[in-house]
């Protein structure tokens, strides 16, 4: 029961990361690229990163827990 509640918190923490990633990106969208000044690239930057991090953090958590779902161990199938 404690590693599911470290993995929920975990992925709780993943999802506020991965809507501020979202906020910054909707909140630079109405910029035109010409008017961008240097902050506003390397907050879109920021903001590209935190979301495409998030997302394979969250792939990283289901690839885990489904490889330890199995218990170590292997099914092997013969199909001769």
């Amino acid at each position: 029961m404690r590693s599911f509640r470290s993995t929920i918190s975990g992925l709780v923490a993943l999802l506020f990361v991965f809507v501020a990633g979202i906020g910054i990106l909707v909140r630079l969208a109405p910029v035109p690229s010409e008017q961008l000044t240097p902050a506003q690239t390397n907050l879109i930057y920021l903001g590209d990163t935190m979301v495409k991090g998030v997302i394979g953090a969250i792939l990283g958590f289901a690839g885990a827990r489904l490889a330890m779902r199995g218990n170590g161990r292997r099914t092997i199938r013969s199909f001769t």
